[in-house]
């Protein structure tokens, strides 16, 4: 399963925001996209699952046109994780992750032990079992985003929508959380503020800057010192691991002269 983005534009409050991109996830790659704030990167992913509606341009699921899909079908195909993890009633952690098996119930129809098996499996990949009889408000930022990400591995969708994933979370969790998603070797598009974890988990990234694609490609060929210059307006020094390959990144204070 693939999804393919063309020649999407998003207009909002009369200014463009995403300028007609083009961007494919294909044979269960993680994709990611980077930019500075502002650049559109979570304008684009909204349009992709929905939140807004866009000027021009369309998403497809395998060759089949988004707007073709009825919610079920989609909600069966497409997960999302987003920034913000507003829910306005106070459920249990658990009944918040047993709301990805949704798509796949009849009305009035109640859980069962398959769904509470792999909401359990799911709230355990996260490192969340112990919190599964809390009330979600009660919870920090980062662990709200983990119970998301259990809520949507339930989901068991074909794609994956990440807008920023590791916000709020701690180094071990930012590294735990993307080796599930990656592990769970299904397409993933995630949009990623850290360029190091950009560059240890995705098989390719598309740059933006200003609502375009300045640059598209496998990690070490995109994030250089000369781009993250150009896009980010910060000197930097790109260190690669002479073993693994993977890079790191190192930012320079600008010059106060």
């Amino acid at each position: 399963m693939d999804l393919k983005i063309k020649e999407l534009k998003v207009n909002l409050s009369k200014k463009e925001i995403v300028k007609g991109i083009d961007l494919a996830v294909t044979s269960n790659k993680f994709i990611g996209l980077i930019g500075p704030n502002g650049s559109g990167k979570s304008t684009l992913l909204k349009a992709v699952y929905g939140v807004i509606k866009p000027t021009f341009g369309d998403v497809f699921i395998s060759d089949k046109d988004i707007k073709n899909y009825n919610k079920k079908s989609l909600a069966k195909t497409l997960g999302v994780v987003s920034q913000f993890n507003n829910i306005n009633f106070d459920f249990k952690v658990i009944d918040i992750v047993l709301m990805g098996r949704a798509p796949y119930k009849g009305l009035l129809e109640q859980d069962n032990k398959t769904d509470y098996d792999m909401a359990l499996k799911a709230l355990s990949q996260v490192g969340m079992i112990d919190f599964a009889q809390k009330n979600f408000s009660l919870l920090s930022g980062g662990e709200k985003q983990r119970v998301i990400l259990a809520r949507a591995i339930t989901q068991n969708p074909k794609i994956l929508i990440l807008d920023e994933p590791t916000n709020h979370l701690d180094i071990k969790y930012q590294l735990e959380v993307m080796s599930i998603v990656k592990n769970l070797n299904i397409c993933v598009l995630a949009a990623l503020h850290d360029l190091t974890l950009a560059s240890q988990f995705c098989d390719e990234l598309y740059v933006l800057k200003d609502g375009v694609i300045v640059y598209n490609g496998i990690p070490n060929e995109v994030i250089t010192e000369k781009t993250i210059k150009e896009v980010y307006d910060v000197e930097s020094i790109v260190h690669i691991n002479p073993t693994t390959k993977k890079l790191s990144i190192e930012y320079l204070p600008p010059s106060l002269h």
